[in-house]
């Protein structure tokens, strides 16, 4: 009877602790749900198909890091970029490594988001052109449930008669000139796809994308770090110049005095036209023919490489 008890016991607690580990197991698989997703959708942006981006914020709920499982089109094939960021998408966006599994009619990305906001882009070349007309229809895969999804259309350049099913108002412009058609769809649940058609008229093959003006991320002023005021370096440059200027005036000054015979025997003839005349009093100076060196008054030979002067050797006679 004990051993029939232990083995009781024994097996109610092997049963306990297998209810314990399956039900940690089901927590850790449970299913990705996302607070926020928005889907712009900007048809021959900057190439002949249609650019979707997405912009997923996770639930607060879901563990991190997490790892997520979305369908993009196989004629997409993979994506183009995908990257998350820390804090709002205005911080700067780090790349996110993803699988590729290719479907039938879908190519499932897998990646493990560390943060709850991410950014997924892809071409879809699905793009209808017959003639002037274009034609495009865009699905939500469901992949997880979405508590609010917004989908944003770009009206591309030039094109008109937009009509989007179901309907997403007039349309509203926006900070770069184009004009956008917003809807909140509200929430989405695994497993029920959303459809979207769009139709617009386009009679030639222009960009967006190459209308576009370059722009700053950010307004420029004087709070942008590294950037510096004229005013501020204006003075500093007029000192800079001036000390340079002073530095070549001394060493061509100090230079020519420690070589004054090369400069009187390179002197301009006007230069020396120029020359006050030497007292009556003093004796005119002497300089050797040969190697320029000055001599005194009293040489008849010149002290540095022996050549008779000109000048003494008339007064010798």
């Amino acid at each position: 009877m004990p051993r029939s008890r232990s083995a009781f016991y024994l097996i109610l607690s092997l049963l306990t602790l297998s209810s314990v580990l399956f039900g940690a197991a089901q927590t850790n698989k449970a299913p990705i749900e996302a607070q926020a997703v928005v889907v712009d959708i900007w048809p021959e942006y900057d190439r002949t198909a249609v650019l979707v981006i997405y912009t997923i914020r996770l639930s607060p709920q879901v563990k991190l890091p997490a790892t997520i499982s979305l369908s993009i089109p196989r004629a997409a094939t993979t994506l183009y970029q995908a990257s998350y960021y820390v804090g709002s998408s205005d911080s700067a966006p780090t790349p996110l490594n993803v699988q590729t599994i290719s479907g039938v009619d879908w190519t499932q990305i897998k990646l493990t988001a560390p943060t709850s906001l991410i950014r997924l882009e892809f071409y879809d070349p699905r793009l209808l052109i017959n003639e002037t007309t274009r034609t495009y229809t865009y699905i939500w895969p469901a992949d997880f449930t979405v508590d609010d999804l917004t989908v944003r259309i770009q009206n591309p350049i030039g094109a008109t008669q937009m009509e989007i099913t179901p309907h997403l108002g007039g349309g509203s412009l926006g900070e770069d000139g184009l004009i956008y058609y917003e809807t909140t769809i509200g929430k989405v649940d695994v497993g029920m796809p959303f459809n979207l058609a769009l139709t617009y008229q386009k009679n030639d093959s222009t960009l967006t994308f190459t209308t576009q003006p370059v722009s700053a991320a950010s307004p420029l002023d004087e709070h942008i770090a590294g950037r510096t005021r004229l005013v501020t370096i204006l003075p500093w440059l007029i000192a800079g110049f001036l000390l340079l200027v002073a530095l070549i005036l001394g060493v061509w000054i100090t230079w020519r005095r420690m070589n004054p015979e090369w400069v009187e025997k390179y002197r301009p003839v006007w230069a020396r036209q120029l020359r006050p005349k030497n007292n009556l009093s003093h004796e005119t100076a002497v300089f050797c023919p040969e190697c320029g060196k000055r001599a005194e008054a009293s040489d008849l030979y010149c002290r540095v490489c022996g050549t008779r002067l000109r000048g003494r050797a008339a007064e010798t006679h």
